[in-house]
């Protein structure tokens, strides 16, 4: 019985300790037996643009939008695919 877990971390950025989700999946005998996935929200250092980023298409795409609770209003700020997204300076994002 060979059994092993994959863990996917990812970044906001390229730095290590902007992280924004983890996924863990553990195989046994050839088979997924468990998976999960958790989003994790960054320092705000990194991200104080944007208010929420969307993962859409089996993590081939992103959307970075603005939310505004009290009007009820989303604000699309940037779309783009996973490997644009990792390339964009959000600290410096305009």
């Amino acid at each position: 019985m060979s059994t092993f877990a994959a863990i996917d971390f990812e970044t906001a950025n390229h730095d290590p300790a902007s992280a924004c989700a983890v996924g863990i999946v553990i195989a046994a005998d050839g088979r997924i037996v468990h998976r999960e996935h958790h989003l994790i929200r960054p320092p705000t250092r990194f991200l104080d643009a944007l208010d929420s980023i969307f993962d859409i298409g089996g993590n081939q795409w992103r959307l970075a939008t603005d939310v505004n609770f009290r009007t009820g209003r989303v604000y699309l700020r940037w779309f783009g695919t996973h490997a644009e997204y990792d390339k964009v300076d959000w600290r410096n994002f305009p």
